[in-house]
């Protein structure tokens, strides 16, 4: 059965960036295959090894704050003005979250194979957005936005997927390359220029910051010390982290940018609804339906909304959705409560992130450990401008990266003992 399990890893890996919404009806979509192979694995991995599910769920360095994440979610979600998004977002939202953390428990010395199959599915989705981008758009980098479509509904969210994981799938190159890893240096490239040619400033920008940090990391020694006051660095991080929220939300900021006075408009918006729900917010899944009266004349521009979308097409491109942010999402559906355990979660996972960039492990472990957390900065810093983490592909980055920096140094899993 183990086996089984892992192999249905594997082809769920693989199939996440080729699955679709598929409309059902009274406003419920299913993502296909997905969700189908997610409830597969999950009732499986359930029945078969649920002690080692738990028991390793338990060694976690961030198990209560994601144990206090998801209470809270659930508290949230029965004081929601939409009962029924909101229990259908949670419902995704741990099946996600469940299965890809149980696939980082069970096999996590075998994280690379899934990370690399995950990378394969989406070098091809590169070579179709390519290809379509050139064929049918002339490369034009205004028509950018839709070459992605329809297995990605948003360019950012394709471009954010594609930076994440070219530093989780990096790992392997950076150790081994040699004819039996020559296919990942083929990935990287096909990601690359996937990144480059998808005209996404935000995706770029993070990228080229956790670039410069791996260079740093590499060349400076005094860099790798900073494991070593960790607590200073989560405190900084904390307080910057809290800045650029209160400026987000406080301050219109001139500009010609409809992109960015969208967001800001969003931000003004979900501070709003934090501080007529502050406690429990609106609940989860529910900001795209809610955030409208709470709309200002001088915010308002040619993206914005006074209505919920009927569904996603060309024409809708940029219009509606979540907060674009993962911070204000928080905030608006969860109230500050939420924000606060968010930023627990995360910065949970900075903290152990830190320690075991300074801990005395073998060199490739070391490594291991640090370009896959700059995978999950690059999530971080997009979070700010973006909130992806109900997206499969991105749940898979985050959770499978999180929990492989948290997990204890016992690499044995259930395919070893067999």
């Amino acid at each position: 059965m183990e086996k089984v399990l892992f192999r249905i890893s594997l082809i769920l890996a693989f199939l996440l960036p080729f699955s679709v919404e598929i409309g059902l009806g009274g406003g419920f979509q299913l993502d296909l295959p997905a969700e189908v192979l997610l409830l597969l694995f999950a009732v499986l991995a359930l029945f078969s090894v649920p002690n080692r599910l738990f028991q390793g769920f338990k060694n976690l360095s961030i198990f209560y704050p994601i144990c206090g994440w998801f209470l809270w979610m659930l508290i949230c979600t029965f004081a929601s003005t939409h009962l029924l998004v909101s229990l259908k977002y949670f419902a995704v939202t741990n099946l996600h979250a469940f299965v890809f953390i149980a696939m980082s428990i069970l096999y996590k010395p075998q994280m690379k194979a899934l990370w690399r199959s995950f990378a394969c599915g989406l070098a091809l989705v590169v070579v179709y957005t390519l290809c379509r981008y050139g064929w049918y758009f002339n490369f034009n980098d205004d028509q950018a936005l839709l070459a992605p479509m329809p297995l990605f509904p948003e360019n950012t969210l394709y471009a954010a997927v594609l930076a994440s994981t070219i530093w989780i799938t990096f790992v392997p190159i950076r150790w081994a390359i040699d004819r039996s890893n020559i296919t990942n240096i083929v990935l990287t490239s096909i990601l690359l220029l996937g990144l480059l040619m998808s005209s996404c400033r935000m995706a770029i920008a993070t990228f080229m910051v956790a670039l410069g940090t791996a260079f740093m990391f590499y060349w400076f020694e005094p860099v790798r010390l900073l494991g070593r006051y960790k607590q200073a660095i989560i405190a900084i991080s904390v307080c910057t982290t809290l800045l650029i929220l209160f400026a987000l939300s406080h301050f219109r900021i001139p500009t010609n940018d409809v992109s960015l006075k969208e967001r800001l408009n969003r931000y003004h918006c979900a501070l709003k609804m934090g501080t007529e729900k502050p406690v429990f917010g609106f609940g989860s899944g529910t900001y795209q339906f809610v955030y409208f009266p709470f709309q200002e004349a001088d915010d308002l521009n040619r993206l914005s909304l006074l209505g919920p979308l009927g569904g996603h097409s060309p024409d809708t491109y940029g219009r509606g959705g979540g907060a674009h942010s993962e911070y204000f999402q928080a905030l608006s559906e969860m109230g500050y409560p939420g924000l606060i355990v968010w930023l627990w979660l995360i910065f949970s996972v900075l903290q152990v992130m830190l320690s075991k960039t300074d801990a005395a492990l073998k060199s490739e472990e070391k490594y291991d450990h640090a370009f896959i957390s700059l995978g999950f900065v690059v999530f971080l810093l997009h979070g700010f401008l973006n909130n992806f983490l109900h997206d499969g592909c991105m749940a898979f980055l985050f959770w499978t990266a999180a929990t492989y920096i948290s997990h204890d140094n016992d690499t044995s899993t259930v395919l070893d003992r067999k």
